[in-house]
């Protein structure tokens, strides 16, 4: 048999080649608001960073700890293995925590409606019409934490006022959201809690609501 004088084992990439970024720059960037990489300086998400080069890599980033990795350590293997980034757990959690006011922007401008005032809303004085609701999610696991999502959406400008992410205490308090002078505030129900009308008259702010029961205190 004849005697290799080379070494002819086939090496296997320890890893994939990094992603292509056709995908994401063709499919999701385009569909961003206009001027959502300034608004990222601007907010304070993403300034002078050498560790993630652009707001769309942290934008990728952060999807991808929602929808694909479950820790901080899977996000950096993940920004290495795609060619992202390479940087510490820590580093990953303060660029995460630094995003939420640049991510409410951009939650409101793409979620933005048109619409148009009526003569008759514009008589009456009112600042704004804030529809106010509220869902929850629940987390995995056998005991998963269930965390609210009370949210204002303001009728006349067509964007939303105010989300927010709480726990379970407070349930869905009106406290939470700046309410101005003027404003005119929608619920399905109150669930009997007559200190918060009382609370939106101190605003001097109005309120539509459908309650179950109303004593004295709330007059």
């Amino acid at each position: 048999m004849p005697n290799a004088t080379h070494d002819t084992t086939v090496v296997t990439p320890l890893q994939s080649a990094p992603a292509q970024p056709d995908d994401w720059e063709q499919e999701v960037l385009p569909h961003l608001p206009q001027g959502w990489e300034q608004k990222a300086s601007e907010l304070g998400a993403l300034r002078r960073s050498r560790q993630v080069r652009s707001p769309g890599d942290l934008l990728r980033a952060i999807l991808a700890s929602v929808l694909c990795v479950h820790s901080l350590r899977s996000l950096c293997r993940w920004s290495v293995l795609i060619g992202l980034a390479d940087i510490s757990e820590a580093a990953w959690r303060k660029h995460l925590q630094k995003a939420g006011p640049w991510l409410e922007w951009l939650l409101t401008e793409l979620l933005a409606v048109r619409a148009c005032t009526t003569p008759w809303i514009i008589g009456k004085g009112l600042g704004r019409i804030l529809l106010l609701d509220g869902t929850h999610l629940r987390c995995l696991g056998k005991q998963g934490t269930i965390w609210r999502l009370p949210s204002a959406f303001d009728l006349l400008s067509g964007r939303l006022a105010a989300v927010l992410v709480t726990d379970t205490s407070g349930a869905e308090n009106w406290k939470r959201f700046k309410v101005q002078a003027g404003d005119l505030l929608i619920r399905d129900r109150i669930n009997g809690y007559q200190e918060r009308l009382v609370w939106v008259v101190q605003q001097m702010a109005h309120l539509i609501v459908r309650c179950a029961r109303l004593g004295p205190a709330a007059l």
